[in-house]
């Protein structure tokens, strides 16, 4: 009897007991990792913007922000941490959800869970909003009832638009799940297509025309908005999907599988490539090769004599696959806690009469760190007139600090760099840095009560 009751339970959410375990060893992993600094600007914009519950600077990740807001109040300083955790629980959700797209077509759910641990581990640690939406969308796909699609569609799309573009794959896959799925999953009212379709689009585009109304318009035309965003880098988008979601040694598998059962949603990918790079919209590619994953396990399992040995090196190479993606997420934390130790050295040496020249990701962290709001710090991005750190306009530095460490200066702001003890600094007066283009003529600084000195 309780066997059969297991058996009825795989059926009715397409997951096996591996694909618990694979879940439960990212989890694991992801929430070992939290807690370790900002893996870049954006995570310490969201901590700092949830501690302000700061909802305007944002909109398009409004979602997002007004969850670090929620949990701000409990957190407290450990709110980058929190979202660290979030993460943590987004990517093992996603493994979930890729597990249970190939169970509803009555294959094995754990080597397609499998596939999408190795995409999402070397993410698994750090609070960014891409791994979220990732999940809702990835459950959109696999979950039967198309009603709480269309309610995890919405919600990822106020967490980032890039789900827009993720409609047509979440689309793809669940006709794929109705044509080829068990003939139980039909007769249980799976999906009625036509409806579920118009659910899923009239879910996202209300929340896109909610997200407009609390927005007062910026989710389209702010600074950040949606047609503001980059211009598409297709090359750099078909590297970033090759990178995060093919496992290079275990591809021949893949072949295999999809030569003798297709993958789910492939094709719909491409319009992903219109996004950002550093979106991680290509782990959704990785859903997709689950299925085919799971079906070359089959088949390959039901071999004798050459094919139970190929079926040995398939694995073997997967393995190797799960250790690169371990390194990666393991170099990403020592990256991390690098980086922050080399922040935490140059805000020691700051005073009340220093600056500091960094990247976006460097200064935006540095700011957090020395005072808890990205643009409080007088910092400014090299080569770029100020937009919102307008605490560099209206003064005259005595030194400038650099970050990070080791960068590639200009030839004439490398002549007078000087260091000390691993930091880089040069006077605020230097001909180099009066030629740096200003401060833009709209921008005003904003209202702030005088802050310590970084290292004081």
């Amino acid at each position: 009897m309780a066997a059969d009751r297991a058996v009825a339970e795989r059926a009715r959410i397409g997951l096996d007991v591996g694909a618990w375990l694979v879940a439960a060893a990212v989890l694991a992993c992801g929430l070992y990792g939290t807690g370790f600094g900002y893996l870049n600007g954006d995570a310490a914009a969201y901590a700092a913007q949830g501690w302000d519950a700061d909802l305007a600077q944002r909109t398009v990740h409004l979602g997002y922000v007004a969850l670090a807001t929620a949990l701000a109040p409990f957190a407290g300083d450990a709110l980058p941490a929190w979202l660290d955790g979030v993460t943590a629980l987004a990517a093992a959700a996603a493994v979930l959800g890729a597990g249970a797209i190939a169970g509803r077509l009555d294959r094995p759910a754990w080597p397609a869970a499998g596939v999408m641990a190795i995409a999402v581990l070397p993410w698994a640690s750090f609070g960014e909003v891409d791994l979220p939406w990732v999940a809702l969308m990835v459950w959109a796909a696999a979950i039967r009832s198309s009603r709480w699609a269309s309610a995890l569609v919405a919600l990822a799309v106020t967490l980032s638009p890039v789900a827009l573009l993720a409609i047509f794959w979440v689309w793809a896959v669940r006709s794929h799940l109705y044509w080829f799925g068990t003939s139980k999953e039909k007769t249980a009212g799976f999906l009625d297509w036509d409806r579920g379709e118009w659910l899923i689009a009239g879910a996202a585009i209300a929340a896109v025309f909610v997200l407009t109304l609390v927005s007062g318009g910026d989710w389209w035309v702010g600074e950040r908005g949606v047609l503001h965003a980059p211009s598409p880098r297709i090359l750099r988008a078909v590297q970033a999907f090759a990178a995060e979601a093919v496992p290079w040694w275990g591809t021949p598998l893949l072949l295999w599988g999809w030569v003798a059962g297709g993958a789910p949603g492939l094709l719909m990918t491409v319009p992903l490539l219109l996004a950002p790079p550093d979106t991680h919209a290509g782990l959704l590619l990785a859903a997709s090769l689950g299925p085919p994953a799971s079906r070359g396990v089959t088949s390959l399992k039901g071999f004798s004599g050459w094919g139970r040995l190929a079926f040995a090196v398939v694995l073997a190479l997967l393995c190797i696959d799960v250790g690169l993606a371990v390194r990666e997420w393991r170099g990403r934390m020592e990256q991390v806690v690098l980086e922050e130790v080399a922040v935490h050295a140059v805000l020691v040496k700051m005073g009340p009469k220093d600056g500091l020249l960094a990247p976006w990701s460097w200064g935006a962290r540095a700011s957090v760190l020395a005072t808890g709001d990205p643009y409080a710090l007088p910092w400014r991005v090299p080569g770029e007139p100020v937009r919102d750190q307008v605490k560099w306009c209206n003064h005259t530095w005595e030194r400038v600090f650099l970050l990070p460490p080791e960068a590639e200066l200009s030839s004439d702001l490398a002549e007078v760099v000087r260091k000390e003890h691993g930091v880089r600094w040069v006077p605020g007066l230097a001909e180099p840095m009066q030629r740096l283009p200003g401060c833009r003529p709209s921008v005003r600084p904003r209202e702030m009560p005088p802050a310590e000195a970084p290292g004081g």
